[in-house]
């Protein structure tokens, strides 16, 4: 492989971005701890009324460390990004990797590597700013009832902007698939 090891400025601004996104998810969840009471609601019916609750280290715990998973994944992934793919290719299964980089000469693979993992950077960085922000929004309506009635819009907006967040990263595949393709 050739020596362009390291991100690009902008593969490396993602990657501090994406590590402020995990910093600020646990910050939101140390601020609530302190200030959340000791039991709080857990589960609400349809009409966003409380049908059960738990002490706070329960219902930040849990939102928390569900919510850190995937943007440790994708830092761990972006930064083992060469090791993954010289020692251990089959784990690594994106389309994206077969079409391109069996075509290319070995002085272009890790250009196109760390162009992938930037767009993989990018969709992380959304990802966790939708995570940070349903963090907040459970750890808020245990103090005000007036939040779960809401709940199910902002679940929807999420969920439309990681569909919006893959479809971009969709497209951007291949652009670098074929800019890569005509070099």
């Amino acid at each position: 492989m050739s020596e362009i090891r390291s991100f690009s400025t902008k593969g490396k601004i993602l990657l501090l971005l994406n590590i402020a996104v995990l910093i600020a998810i646990m910050l939101v969840a140390a601020i609530f701890y302190s200030i959340l009471p000791e039991s709080v609601p857990t589960h609400y019916d349809f009409a966003g009324n409380p049908t059960s609750y738990g002490d706070k280290f329960t219902l930040i715990a849990t939102v928390s460390l569900a919510s850190i998973a995937a943007p440790s994944i994708i830092i761990l992934l972006s930064l083992l990004r060469f090791r993954l793919i010289e020692k251990y290719p089959y784990l690594i299964s994106l389309p994206a990797f077969t079409m391109l980089l069996k075509d290319l000469p070995k002085e272009k693979i890790d250009a196109a590597i760390n162009e992938i993992f930037e767009v993989v950077l990018l969709v992380g960085f959304v990802l966790g700013l939708g995570l940070l922000f349903l963090d907040y929004l459970a750890f808020e309506s245990a103090l005000n009832p007036e939040i779960p009635k809401m709940m199910g819009y902002f679940v929807l907006v999420f969920v439309l902007a990681v569909f919006a967040a893959v479809f971009a990263a969709m497209y951007m595949y291949k652009r670098i698939y074929e800019r890569f393709k005509k070099s």
